[in-house]
């Protein structure tokens, strides 16, 4: 079975009486928060205490849409919403799936580097990603993939620019 040309986690979704079309408006907040007692710590304006400070971030917020056009067409644009060095356009990409093990597709998405990768990071073990991942991995870019999945063997192709980050 190929896997599904859209995934993730839809707010609202809609589907044509036909079933051909497909529109989901999704979104994500990932916070980290942190409350420590800081009694022996007192009000320091130390640098190394004030580290010690209750924190509340943000470490990420998008809010997208995906969907299938047509049937053969999936798209995906996915915004986000923190982070003033981060790029506001998150991934945007239109697939065309040429038959059930062959799919085409061109825009901003992340590369098919490793499956850690490409497991979303609302399903990854861990807090963080592991070094590798943040030192090799090209990660989100403009490109091409040509990806399928046929007798329980999944493949994807790609070519990227790097240094394209709208």
């Amino acid at each position: 079975v190929a896997e599904p040309l859209v995934s993730g986690y839809a707010v609202a979704a809609w589907t044509s009486a036909d079933g051909k079309n497909e529109i989901n408006l999704t979104g994500r907040l990932h916070v980290d928060a942190r409350v420590i007692n800081n009694a022996e710590f007192g009000d320091s304006l130390d640098r190394d205490a004030g580290m010690m400070s209750d924190r509340f971030t943000m470490r990420r917020a998008r809010i997208g849409v995906n969907g299938i056009f047509n049937k053969d067409i999936a798209y995906e644009v996915q915004l986000n919403g923190i982070s003033s060095t981060a790029n506001v356009v998150d991934t945007a990409w239109a697939a065309y799936k040429l038959d059930p093990a062959m799919q085409f597709r061109m825009g901003r998405f992340n590369q098919p580097f490793a499956l850690e990768t490409q497991t979303s990071a609302n399903n990854i073990d861990f807090m963080e990603r592991s070094y590798l991942d943040q030192v090799a991995s090209p990660g989100k870019q403009f490109g091409l993939m040509l990806q399928g999945a046929a007798n329980g063997i999944n493949y994807s192709a790609a070519a990227y620019q790097t240094g394209f980050d709208p």
